[in-house]
């Protein structure tokens, strides 16, 4: 049999949400070669939250069909912050002969029981994947490459990104690179060489910094350029130099306990473009973290918009924590610190002012009868 080597990349992808559960581990790799296209596997969950629920597990086949991996779907209840681990293996087909990358996922979703007039229906909240990658290596040398960026205040140095990964079944030694910037019209303006070697089967980044003393304020592009072996491989990506930045106008410095909460704050961009998938962050630092994160946005230049982040604040105790509050955009991070205060619900202030006001109407209403009888004696 042809020899066959196949890589297992396992990465963590969380859904937009408050999330109950974390699934671990991050990255893992494993080898296969020949006629050994079976592995036992394990993934561990953990419920983040300080109170028991139920969670679904399950695994959803994308290219990697269902039945190859042996885990029946199950429900199972957490503890308070308890993990589990789960094992489960998988068999490799003999049709995966093409290269590429082959996907299924590890599920874990959070359900609860909510009444209706119709009676109780199991709802979905929160979900959480671990996602495993198989990947089929190309027969010879195979580069695959990935370029990132962030925009900066000019002057700043712009953070390049190269990711590297290595598909084929050699080493590739000797890659020659060169990064060109360009502006938005195109104009060639400086270029950045480099030169790496890249082991067999790995994926690493290599990390370059372009100084943007001078540049004016507007769009670039970037071009890694890579020659190996007689080949080519290039990865893009465009930025942006100027003054990009988000300023925090100002926010709720309060939420109350027990209750899922709107926490508004108001931001204004001071950037000359629109930025796009921004969201807010709100850290809370009790005995334990809580992150709560605000659905994505898009900002117009100069925009000023008020953004909601929902505060689930039915585990925090009344006091004052420790918190951050911060926006997220294109790969920068502006926020500020600030004490948020929980509160809970106090009714005694309520019947000290229900008492009062009776004490006053009972002394008002009695004043006006007595009043009315002296009238009633002098006619």
């Amino acid at each position: 049999m042809k020899k066959t080597w196949v890589i297992f990349l396992v990465l963590v992808i969380c859904l937009p949400n408050v999330l109950s559960y974390a699934v671990s581990p991050g990255k893992t790799i494993v080898f296969f070669s020949g006629d050994t296209l079976y592995e036992e596997l394990s993934v561990s969950v953990r419920n983040d939250k300080g109170i028991s629920n139920e969670g679904e597990m399950y695994i959803f086949g994308k290219s990697v069909p269902e039945e190859y991996v042996n885990f029946d779907p199950i429900n199972v209840t957490f503890e308070p912050y308890e993990k589990k681990v789960f094992d489960f293996s998988i068999a490799i087909p003999e049709q995966f002969e093409e290269p590429g990358d082959y996907r299924f996922d590890f599920v874990t979703k959070e359900i609860f029981e909510e009444e209706e007039d119709s009676g109780a229906t199991i709802t979905v909240k929160t979900a959480v994947a671990g996602v495993f990658i198989v990947r089929v290596p190309a027969e010879g040398y195979f580069l695959k490459s990935s370029l990132e960026a962030r925009g900066v205040i000019s002057g700043e140095p712009v953070p390049f990104v190269l990711t590297l990964e290595n598909l084929g079944t050699y080493a590739i030694n000797d890659i020659q690179g060169i990064l060109e910037i360009s502006d938005e019209s195109g104009n060639l303006i400086d270029e950045l060489e480099f030169t790496y070697d890249l082991p067999l089967y790995s994926v690493e980044q290599l990390e370059l910094n372009w100084d943007s003393e001078g540049a004016s304020y507007g769009n670039y592009h970037a071009k890694a350029i890579m020659t190996f072996q007689g080949k080519e491989e290039i990865a893009e990506t465009d930025f942006k130099v100027g003054e990009m930045h988000v300023s925090i106008l100002e926010y709720d410095k309060s939420v109350s306990s027990g209750d899922i909460n709107k926490f508004k704050l108001k931001i204004r961009s001071d950037w000359g473009d629109q930025i796009n998938d921004a969201y807010a962050i709100l850290d809370v630092t009790t005995e334990v973290a809580h992150q709560f994160k605000s659905s994505n946005f898009n900002l117009e230049p100069w925009q000023e918009k008020e953004i909601i982040v929902y505060v689930d604040a039915q585990m925090l105790e009344k006091g004052e924590y420790p918190s951050k509050i911060g926006i997220m955009y294109e790969g920068v991070y502006d926020g500020e610190e600030f004490e948020l205060k929980v509160t809970s619900f106090d009714i005694v202030p309520i019947i000290v002012g229900a008492a009062i006001f009776i004490v006053v109407f009972g002394f008002g209403y009695l004043f006006l009868i007595i009043r009315k009888l002296k009238k009633g004696k002098n006619v």
